[in-house]
C-alpha cells in the first residue's frame, strides 16, 4: 500500500535558507581566492625580464583566458559553477603550459599556488572576523593615453590590507570602460603630470605596489599594444611606448618607454639606464602563418641611440606596433 502524502511530507528534508546561503557565500569567497591569485601569478609571469617577442602573444592569450575566469566569478551563480569551474581549469592549464614552455625553473609554481589558493580559503573559513580597519577611498583615474586630458574615475573603498590583486579583483566587478583587464597589463601611479612640458627624455616614475591608505587617487595606464623588444644578454621589453608631443617645430616629440615591470621611463633615460650593446639591427616583428607564429623583418642597424629612437618613430608612424632590436652578429 503506498505512503500517504502526510507520511512523504514528514520524510522529506525541509528548504535550509541558512545552509544554501552558506554554500553561496562559501563558493564566492573560494572563487575570490582563487580569482585573487590568479592576478598574482599573471603580475608575476607579464613582468619576467626574459619577456621577448615570441613569449608576448602566447602570454597574452594566457591572461585572456584568466580574464575570462575572473567574469564567470565575478557573474557565477550555483546552476553556473560548473562553467566557472572549468573556467578557472582552462586558465590554470594556459598559464601551466605557458610556465613550462618559457619559465621551467620555476617548476608547478602555478597549480601549487592555486591549490595553497584553495587551503588558504579553508582556513580563513574557520575566522570569524578579519581585523581590516576602518576602509578609506581612493579615487582611480583611468587614463586611456599619455598626457592625460580625460580621466575615466572610479572611486573604490579599500582596507589596509587592500592589495594590487585585490583591486583588480573589485575593479573586474565592474561594466565596460570602467574596468580593468589582465590582458591590458594595468598598473597604478602616485602621479602623471598634464604638463606637456614635464615629459622630457630623462622622465621617470615607478608604479605604486602597495600602502594605498596615503593616497587619495591614484592613476592608471593601460597597455596600447605598442611593444618594443631589446633581445641582448640581458633582454628588456617595453609593453608600451608613447610620443609625447611637445609642440617643437623641429622635434617629433619625447618617446615615453613603459618597462614591463610598470617603470615609465623617458627616451633618454631608456639610453643611460639599460646596457644596450654598441650595435643593434633593427626589426619589426611581423605575423607569420599561424596566431602564435611571427618573423622578424629587419629594418636598418646603427651605433647611435639617437639613430634607435628615429627609427622607433618611424616605425610607430607607419603602424609597425611590434619593434624589435638585437646585437648586431657578424
Amino acid at each position: 500500500m503506498p505512503d500517504s502524502p502526510q507520511f512523504n511530507a514528514k520524510k522529506t528534508k525541509m528548504f535550509d535558507h541558512k545552509q544554501f546561503l552558506n554554500l553561496v557565500n562559501d563558493k564566492g569567497r573560494a572563487y575570490r581566492h582563487q580569482a585573487k591569485e590568479l592576478i598574482s601569478i599573471c603580475r608575476s609571469l607579464y613582468a619576467a625580464s626574459e619577456q621577448c617577442f615570441r613569449q608576448d602573444n602566447k602570454l597574452s592569450r594566457a591572461l585572456e583566458e584568466c580574464d575570462k575566469a575572473i567574469g564567470l566569478a565575478v557573474n557565477s551563480r550555483l546552476r553556473t559553477q560548473a562553467i566557472t569551474d572549468l573556467g578557472f581549469r582552462n586558465a590554470i592549464r594556459k598559464l601551466h603550459d605557458y610556465e613550462t614552455e618559457y619559465h621551467p625553473s620555476r617548476g608547478e609554481s602555478v597549480k601549487t599556488s592555486m591549490n595553497q589558493a584553495k587551503d588558504k580559503d579553508e582556513t580563513n573559513k574557520k575566522r570569524k572576523f578579519l581585523t581590516q580597519g576602518e576602509p578609506f577611498i581612493v579615487e582611480f583615474r583611468i587614463l586611456p593615453t599619455l598626457p592625460h586630458t580625460d580621466p575615466v574615475i572610479v572611486r573604490q573603498a579599500l582596507f589596509s590590507t587592500s592589495d594590487v590583486p585585490e583591486i583588480l579583483w573589485n575593479f573586474s566587478h565592474l561594466d565596460d570602460g570602467r574596468r580593468l583587464a589582465l590582458a591590458e597589463k594595468p598598473h597604478f601611479y602616485e602621479e602623471l603630470p598634464e604638463n606637456l612640458n614635464a615629459y622630457v627624455g630623462t622622465f621617470h616614475r615607478r608604479p605604486k605596489l602597495e600602502c594605498f591608505r596615503d593616497r587619495d587617487s591614484l592613476f592608471v595606464l593601460k597597455s596600447e599594444e605598442r611593444r618594443v623588444f631589446f633581445e641582448c644578454s640581458i633582454p628588456q621589453a617595453f609593453d608600451n611606448v608613447w610620443v609625447i608631443s611637445n609642440n617643437m617645430p623641429a622635434s617629433r616629440g619625447i618617446l615615453i618607454f613603459r618597462h614591463i615591470y610598470g617603470d615609465l621611463f623617458g627616451e633618454a633615460k631608456v639610453g643611460d639606464d639599460f646596457d644596450f650593446p654598441p650595435t643593434l639591427l633593427c626589426s619589426r616583428v611581423v605575423p607569420d602563418g599561424g596566431p602564435e607564429q611571427f618573423r622578424l623583418e629587419a629594418v636598418d642597424q646603427t651605433d647611435d641611440w639617437r639613430a634607435i629612437i628615429a627609427m622607433i618613430h618611424k616605425l610607430l608612424d607607419a603602424n609597425h606596433t611590434r619593434i624589435h632590436f638585437k646585437p648586431l652578429t657578424l
